[in-house]
């Protein structure tokens, strides 16, 4: 088993990002720290669970996401490398989280234990000062998109439903869909239409079938929108 001294300079190797984040963290609270990887669409967490971990984005892309009254998801902020998540609640004193987030493309996260995030921007102003610019972007970028997402085409809101259920088929009735994006079920047609058209899509005895491709071609489609 290699040593945490070694393990930690490999981390900085290939994650450069770190290094402006770790660089007044005393070793023996890193090494409290621990990589950990996940799978596009996996859960890192749900709105409600006990917060135990801030998670600093190595490398990828995570989906913030709030539920409304009828249980649909919405994404609330992107968050990409070099950015944090979960913090908001742990400089609250908040035990359970309020969103919930989910790896949006494979990515690369540093687990830090709620206690060493504690002690860790108590102690070093430089962080709590990058953690406030970090919120603050991240309020204004969510209070931008709820905004935006009021003008926003039903084709776009629907990638963004889509890109959240992932890869496979998609249960939801035409009618849930257009629930959750806050159209009619007319408008849905057209835009699941206009996506199938795209090649973005498949439907199959009614019902919107994303391969794997075709779900990386929407990642990336909504990502240059953002």
């Amino acid at each position: 088993m290699e040593s945490l001294d070694i393990r930690n300079r490999k981390l900085m190797e290939k994650y450069p990002v770190i290094r402006e984040w770790i660089r007044n963290l005393p070793v023996e609270q890193l090494n409290l720290c621990r990589p950990v990887e996940y799978e596009r669409g996996d859960i890192i967490f749900r709105r409600g669970w006990e917060i135990r971990y801030v998670y600093l984005v190595l490398r990828g892309s995570v989906i913030i996401s709030s539920s409304n009254i009828n249980g649909n998801e919405m994404c609330v902020v992107f968050v990409q490398e070099g950015s944090t998540v979960g913090e908001m609640e742990a400089m609250l004193n908040i035990h359970n989280l309020i969103y919930s987030a989910k790896a949006f493309t494979a990515c690369a996260l540093l687990e830090v234990p709620l206690h060493v995030f504690r002690n860790w921007i108590r102690s070093d102003r430089i962080i709590s000062e990058k953690l406030a610019m970090v919120l603050a972007e991240k309020l204004y970028r969510a209070s931008a998109s709820t905004v935006q997402y009021q003008y926003m085409s039903a084709d776009r809101r629907l990638k963004m439903l889509l890109a959240q259920h992932g890869q496979g088929r998609i249960s939801d009735t035409r009618e849930e869909l257009a629930e959750a994006c806050g159209v009619s079920v007319r408008t849905i047609n057209r835009a699941v239409t206009a996506l199938k058209e795209e090649g973005l899509i498949m439907v199959e005895r009614g019902k919107i079938v994303i391969q794997q491709e075709q779900l990386e071609q929407l990642t990336a489609n909504i990502l240059e929108e953002v």
